[in-house]
């Protein structure tokens, strides 16, 4: 169920498109256990969470630099790949 919310939050901030399955899942349990969304409510907990402009930001902010940086390592695991290519 909290991972349809942190879905739906994904599609309004328009990157949803942009995970695998994987990625989305892992994406998930990191903003879940970061900021300390574990428990029994957790569904409930996460959409206040996002209801909270400071919070919302918050987790945009982290879900926005954590594709940052996945699309950095797929760039350098390419390059290295080339390199190995040609050696």
């Amino acid at each position: 169920m909290s991972l349809e919310v942190f879905r739906k939050f994904l599609r309004e901030i328009g990157v949803y498109n942009r995970l695998n399955v994987r990625e989305e899942e892992e994406l998930f349990r990191d903003v879940i256990r970061i900021f300390g969304v574990i428990g029994s409510h957790e569904c409930e907990h996460l959409e206040k969470m996002l209801e909270d402009p400071y919070y919302r930001e918050s987790i945009k902010r982290f879900v926005l630099d954590a594709l940052r940086l996945l699309k950095k390592v797929d760039r350098e695991e390419q390059k290295k790949e080339k390199m190995r290519i040609y050696a």
